[in-house]
């Protein structure tokens, strides 16, 4: 061992060393009544515990499992959201469309009432208004006719008649024989 010489063992020394045995057992005594009264509870705890992670790890796998299912929901859903969105907004892209158009008539229109505003302000100063008006009212009075029923456009210039017939105008009949010299010329 260590090459010091050996301590002669006397009966002080021989008691100490009984009492140290005697303490070893009485540690192997204990141990030995742990092991059987402990070991068996520890036995079941561990086993209990294997059993609550085995269970842990089912509901692990069971809301796993249940994740994967909502992510494909979620998925479907928001395929169908997107796609709802998208025809939404393609409507609302057309009626966008539709306002604008008819913004821009409203606007025309806006446009056409002020110039007509305008003028008509502008009649007011000039003091035209009134016979603007007048003429407005006014049926158009009709047109004379032609001796075949066609309207007379008036006469020609310079009409070599000086008459306001169709006779340069119109090259019918009964024009022709009212005044045939004219109508023939043409």
């Amino acid at each position: 061992m260590t090459g010091q010489p050996r301590i002669a063992l006397d009966d002080l020394t021989s008691d100490a060393l009984d009492a140290l045995y005697d303490e070893r057992d009485a540690a192997r005594d204990r141990l030995d009544y742990h092991e059987q009264s402990l070991l068996p509870d520890l036995r079941r705890r561990a086993e209990s515990d294997r059993q609550a992670i085995g269970r842990w790890r089912a509901r692990a796998e069971t809301a796993e499992a249940r994740v994967t299912e909502l992510e494909a929901e979620n998925a479907r859903y928001e395929e169908v959201v997107v796609g709802d969105l998208n025809e939404a907004n393609t409507g609302l892209q057309r009626q966008a469309a539709r306002v604008e158009a008819r913004v821009r008539e409203l606007e025309a229109e806006r446009t056409n009432l002020l110039s007509v505003l305008t003028e008509a302000v502008d009649w007011i100063r000039d003091g035209d208004l009134r016979d603007r008006m007048l003429d407005a009212i006014t049926p158009p009075r009709p047109a004379a006719l032609c001796g075949c029923g066609r309207p007379d456009p008036g006469p020609c210039n310079p009409c070599p008649d000086n008459t306001p017939s169709l006779h340069c105008a119109c090259d019918c009949t009964p024009a022709q024989a009212e005044h045939g010299e004219g109508a023939a010329g043409m």
